[in-house]
């Protein structure tokens, strides 16, 4: 759906992780937006008249709940240009976008894995002095790396690159039309009202569009390269109570208990490395490294541990050697000698 009819820029409020919870308080697309147009708003976003459609929230969404226009490599070499270099001066055939900053690092892995496209970034040395580039010379310059770090063994032929040729007259200026007006037509037909979000929902199953994308990109390119996902483990001292996973936004980490068994499970490709679970810890047994390998087929089992029920209110529980009696009781119990003690 449309975020607003009038812009080209899509959200998907199952993805959000705002969505998760009101406060979750996820505010990377406002830092992203060199032009404070969006900030969080309740289970979503919210966009101003001040957005310049430049994609740079989109690019900086961890989940891809957001979505910009993005270019597609026709040719075997397809050159990307600033819609500020004027029509006269661009590359023939170039693909126009509103700012270079907006360029993803999935995008451009997809590019590679296309096969006979490639991206040429066109670099006209008018971002410096661009209000969309916040004072950097080269805003696309971090994805790009990433993009090139992850595909490091495909031909450097295939890969996105990045093309100098300065501008030899004044850029036009800043404006919100720089999209192409019959993709931003296609916007306007989705734009629908989003179901409100109950709290405290967990994300639909397509959760993490952007990690999916990048890891079908890699299959593509048959890459394996550290840094493809990120990698949960679960350290000594886990008492398996299962907060982590009902802490985590995306359904990265899943807690099942059974008659017998408790189970916890991780599935990296719906893992953003957001660190909520590791801080969710009451006992610290948990470790995240944000630059794994790219997962298996199938979510890994973390731990699994034999239930019993307790003895004094029959819940189950995962114990340790010899314990009868839950967490919640031990500690209720704890608590009631504590005040008898206080009051004999």
């Amino acid at each position: 759906m449309a975020l607003r009819a009038d812009r080209a820029l899509a959200f998907r409020p199952d993805a959000c992780l705002n969505a998760f919870r009101a406060d979750y308080g996820c505010d990377i697309c406002a830092t992203a937006c060199p032009v404070a147009a969006i900030r969080p708003d309740g289970f979503g976003v919210a966009l101003s008249d001040a957005c310049l459609e430049c994609g740079q929230c989109a690019a900086a969404c961890p989940t891809g709940a957001l979505s910009a226009p993005e270019p597609v490599a026709a040719a075997p070499r397809a050159a990307v240009e600033c819609a500020r270099v004027p029509a006269a001066e661009r590359t023939p055939g170039a693909t126009v976008v509103a700012c270079l900053g907006g360029l993803s690092t999935e995008r451009l892995l997809e590019s590679c894995a296309e096969g006979a496209a490639r991206l040429d970034i066109v670099d006209r040395g008018l971002c410096a002095d661009c209000a969309l580039g916040g004072g950097r010379a080269e805003p696309w310059a971090e994805a790009l790396a990433e993009a090139r770090a992850l595909a490091a063994g495909v031909s450097a032929e295939a890969l996105p690159g990045v093309v100098a040729m300065p501008a030899p007259r004044r850029p036009e200026p800043l404006r919100s039309d720089g999209v192409d007006p019959a993709r931003r037509g296609l916007f306007r037909r989705l734009a629908a009202e989003p179901e409100a979000p109950s709290p405290w929902r967990r994300l639909g199953a397509a959760a993490t569009p952007k990690r999916r994308r990048r890891l079908d990109a890699l299959a593509r390119l048959d890459a394996a390269p550290a840094g493809a996902a990120p990698v949960v483990a679960v350290l000594e001292g886990c008492d398996l109570t299962g907060l982590c996973a009902a802490m985590c936004p995306t359904g990265a980490l899943a807690f099942g208990v059974g008659e017998d068994r408790a189970v916890l499970a991780f599935d990296a490709a719906r893992c953003i490395a957001c660190g909520d679970c590791v801080a969710a810890c009451p006992t610290k047994a948990m470790a995240l490294d944000p630059n794994g390998p790219p997962p298996g087929a199938e979510p890994a089992v973390l731990a699994e541990r034999a239930t019993r029920a307790c003895r004094k209110c029959e819940t189950l529980f995962t114990p340790r050697a010899g314990e009868v009696v839950c967490p919640a009781c031990v500690k209720s119990d704890d608590l009631m000698s504590e005040m008898s003690s206080l009051f004999p």
